[in-house]
């Protein structure tokens, strides 16, 4: 799902608050914080849009949500 900004709850199942996905070897208190969905180490490469890694998650039905690009990202 693509999204221009962090929705307030879930478009999917209505759960709220949505998670900030991060990339990287978190912290014992990254990994354990609820505002944060840990993704691994490695970011995805781009796809053909111009998309890789999403920028938010539902805890509860897993849904990842990808950031809308403005035109000048596409570059």
């Amino acid at each position: 799902m693509i999204r221009a900004s962090k929705p307030k709850k879930c478009p999917l199942c209505k759960h709220s608050p949505m998670q900030l996905c991060i990339l990287g070897y978190p912290s014992e208190e990254d990994w354990i914080n609820p505002k944060y969905h840990c993704l691994g180490c490695i970011p995805t490469p781009p796809d053909e849009n111009g998309y890789g890694d999403p920028k938010w998650a539902c805890p509860k039905c897993d849904l990842l949500i990808w950031e809308r690009m403005t035109p000048k990202e596409y570059i």
